[in-house]
């Protein structure tokens, strides 16, 4: 029968009876204990760590619950806005049917179009009429309407008071000097 390594080592004279006895479980309970106090600071790592998650989570939440009632209480003053407009120019727009002037004008980043009479476009072209969108359509408007509606809703005010180009006698000082003047025969 052969002998285990404990018995091996106790008839080589390289270890006593008692002690290895001892010191088998000095060994395994030391292990046991580093292993209890490795699992003792996880657990309170894991704990805290916890604790941040949920902390994080509770402001983000906080966070969405502010962003959304900021948007609901935007929505409800544009509305609003959009409302008194309304009640402004009610009747009080010149938009004519059967007119074949086309004036054109950029609004919300894209290029719009309003048929306009003959006259109506010199007046737009003068700044003394404007363009408003109220529900969706362009209507136009006197420039004292137009005024009010920008103070009220200015992102609803399409377009307002166009300055005209300058004159070619309104020739800036610093172009006046010869060196700068364009010949009449030049060709491009």
């Amino acid at each position: 029968m052969s002998l285990s390594l404990k018995d091996q080592l106790i008839k080589a004279g390289l270890l006593k009876g008692d002690k290895a006895a001892s010191g088998a479980k000095t060994f395994a309970k030391a292990k046991s204990e580093t292993r209890n106090a490795k699992g003792a600071s996880l657990d309170a790592a894991q704990v805290s760590l916890a604790n941040a998650y949920q902390a994080r989570e509770a402001a983000e939440r906080k966070e969405r619950v502010e962003a959304q009632q900021r948007a609901e209480t935007a929505a409800r003053e544009r509305k609003a806005r959009k409302t008194q407009l309304k009640a402004l120019i009610e009747g009080k727009a010149l938009n004519l049917k059967d007119c074949e002037q086309i004036r054109h004008f950029e609004y919300g980043g894209k290029i719009r179009r309003l048929y306009v009479s003959c006259e109506q476009l010199v007046q737009i072209n003068a700044g003394k009429l404007g363009i408003v969108q109220v529900d969706g359509r362009f209507q136009l408007l006197e420039a004292s309407l137009v005024a009010q509606a920008q103070l009220l809703a200015p992102e609803l005010v399409a377009l307002h008071g166009i300055k005209a180009e300058p004159m070619a006698s309104e020739i800036p000082a610093e172009y006046a000097d010869p060196k700068f003047q364009v010949p009449d025969d030049l060709s491009w």
